[in-house]
């Protein structure tokens, strides 16, 4: 574990409270008998001296370099911490370098609800013109401020937001990565797991109970 530029450099997987010495090789195995990617990215993190200087208003950073020719960068919350590990599994060996500059809890698309966040925006926008990915990765979960209903498309205040910051990031990299709706559930999805496993119950019904939600964001 160090620190670089007061930014956390975290070595550890995301969620390692999904590896086998925390659930024990039954329940582990029942897993990833139902979610078979969880062995590939659900890892030790490794993370490189950085290349250059992260910014100071993120919580979390991240550097790997490899001999492929893709600048990436992910920039979110902890959305885009949790799916580090699955986007360098998917690149491979066709990065030359992947980082990601996020901050728990905040949504860099210009409407931050509260000063950390706008901090964070601030300098994520900055990163992003400072080093012109080849590839943007925009990993978040939606925050409540998007979750309002859009009364008039042409002023509300988000919305343009977004869509200016989205146009600003457009000049600066090849291809931008947004995600749809989440899945929300109506109940604590943790849980419910928890208690499954504890019970030895059955997992595989959990689709059933999910529920899309969709939230009134276009663009």
């Amino acid at each position: 574990m160090s620190s670089y530029n007061s930014v956390y450099i975290d070595p550890n997987g995301y969620l390692p409270y999904l590896f086998p010495e925390y659930l024990g090789n039954d329940t582990y195995n029942r897993v990833i008998e139902k979610y078979p990617a969880v062995p590939l990215i659900n890892k030790n993190r490794t993370c490189l001296e950085p290349s250059i200087e992260f910014p100071k208003g993120g919580s979390h950073a991240c550097e790997n370099r490899k001999n492929g020719t893709l600048n990436v960068l992910i920039i979110g919350n902890s959305f885009g911490h949790v799916h580090y590990e699955a986007i360098e599994q998917a690149l491979g060996d066709k990065y030359s370098v992947l980082r990601f500059y996020i901050h728990i809890g905040c949504v860099p698309l210009g409407c931050a609800s509260s000063s950390e966040c706008n901090n964070y925006f601030n300098t994520a926008l900055e990163f992003v013109k400072k080093i012109n990915p080849d590839i943007l990765f925009i990993i978040i979960a939606y925050e409540p401020n998007y979750k309002a209903p859009i009364v008039n498309i042409k002023n509300d205040t988000c919305l343009m937001a977004t869509n200016n910051i989205l146009s600003i990031m457009s000049n600066h990299t090849k291809v931008i990565f947004l995600p749809d709706e989440q899945i929300e559930f109506d109940f604590q999805i943790s849980y419910e797991m928890s208690k499954r496993f504890n019970k030895n119950m059955d997992i595989n019904d959990l689709k059933q109970l999910e529920k899309v939600k969709f939230f009134n964001f276009y663009m």
